[in-house]
């Protein structure tokens, strides 16, 4: 549009009707880049609607058509009025630009505002010039030497072609940045309880105990008759009782500690900086938080077995599993709903404490039918 506006007003034969359709196109550009900029980001807030976009470009054109009726040899009134539509287009739509919560991080968009800003300055300077300058009887004077006023609106075009390329192009390292972060999410997140999954959980831990220079507690747990939950109730019921475990479990735990499903019904809870008394409370917290929640969802009531122990120095993640396995198992073979803690070596491991989570006695899990 800018450089069909400078072509149509350089001909030399260039009639009042080609020096208006000139005068529209160098009006109107800023008020179409704005449209675009509205389709480019269709979630942003303007400022001002579109319905005023449409008011900025028909005041100035209306008086330039009123202009051009009334007094044709007017050059001076022509030029002026439209120099003066095409400064309030340019700095409206900076205004509307500026104002964009895109700007903030977009180099791009704040380039395109001062781009605008400078176009806007050789108009307002040719509009000050002729009024300033008036003749003898009063009208106003035209500012000689228009080359330099061509060549930043053909300056103005090219920079806003490459700005329009370089917005399109943070778009796309933008989208692509997000692609991978929910790449990211699915590779590393457990979608159905929002935890960290068995890879990421490792991840995490091995780098946790890498870094530890004091105690680091894993507490490793099971929901108890998991599969009478599913075989009584459903699937359904079961992918419930999962989600709230996984909520209620991270819910009791600090911020720093680090929560992972190993798969199926298993969980397991680093918590670096932490005794094995602090640990079992710890243990306690979490088995009283899931059945009291499971009570006021409406479930079947959840136990919890814990089995706790507290990482070696040197000890690698895969050792310390095996350890807290050993007093999972044993917390279910003294009858579930208890945490059990274990210490020495992974394979022969000393239970050095049992302790009943305080919770109701859990009902004997019943046969599920022969099919």
């Amino acid at each position: 549009v800018i450089v069909a506006g400078v072509g149509v007003r350089a001909l030399d034969d260039a009639g009042a009707l080609s020096r208006f359709a000139s005068g529209l196109m160098l009006v109107s550009w800023p008020v179409l880049l704005l449209t675009g900029v509205r389709r480019f980001f269709p979630r942003s807030r303007f400022i001002a609607p579109a319905s005023v976009d449409l008011a900025v470009l028909g005041v100035p054109l209306s008086a330039l058509i009123v202009a051009t009726l009334w007094d044709p040899q007017a050059e001076g009134v022509r030029v002026s009025l439209l120099q003066a539509g095409a400064g309030l287009s340019l700095v409206y739509t900076a205004f509307l630009l500026w104002h964009l919560p895109e700007r903030r991080r977009s180099p791009a968009l704040r380039a395109l505002v001062l781009l605008l800003v400078l176009s806007a300055l050789p108009r307002l300077a040719r509009l000050a010039h002729g009024v300033v300058n008036l003749d003898a009887q009063g009208a106003l004077a035209l500012m000689t030497g228009r080359d330099w006023l061509v060549i930043s609106l053909l300056l103005s075009a090219v920079l806003v072609m490459l700005l329009c390329v370089a917005l399109n192009h943070e778009r796309a390292v933008q989208e692509l940045s997000d692609s991978h972060d929910r790449l990211r999410v699915l590779a590393d997140i457990d979608m159905l309880t929002a935890v960290p999954n068995r890879r990421h959980f490792q991840d995490l831990a091995e780098r946790m105990l890498a870094q530890a220079r004091e105690p680091v507690a894993v507490l490793l747990f099971d929901i108890d008759h998991f599969k009478q939950i599913n075989d009584q109730h459903g699937h359904a019921a079961g992918d419930r009782a999962l989600r709230l475990v996984a909520r209620h479990a991270r819910d009791a735990l600090r911020a720093h500690d680090v929560l992972g499903r190993l798969g199926g019904d298993e969980f397991v809870a680093m918590m670096p900086a932490t005794s094995v008394k602090a640990a079992m409370a710890g243990a306690r917290r979490i088995a009283l938080r899931v059945h009291t929640a499971s009570v006021e969802d409406g479930l079947a009531p959840i136990g919890l077995s814990l089995g706790v122990v507290s990482a070696q120095p040197g000890e690698s993640l895969s050792q310390v599993l095996v350890r807290a396995d050993a007093a999972l198992y044993e917390a279910k073979r003294q009858g579930r709903r208890r945490a059990v803690l274990a210490v020495g070596e992974s394979e022969r491991p000393v239970f050095a404490a049992s302790e009943p989570l305080g919770l109701d006695p859990l009902p004997a899990p019943v046969p599920s039918a022969a099919r």
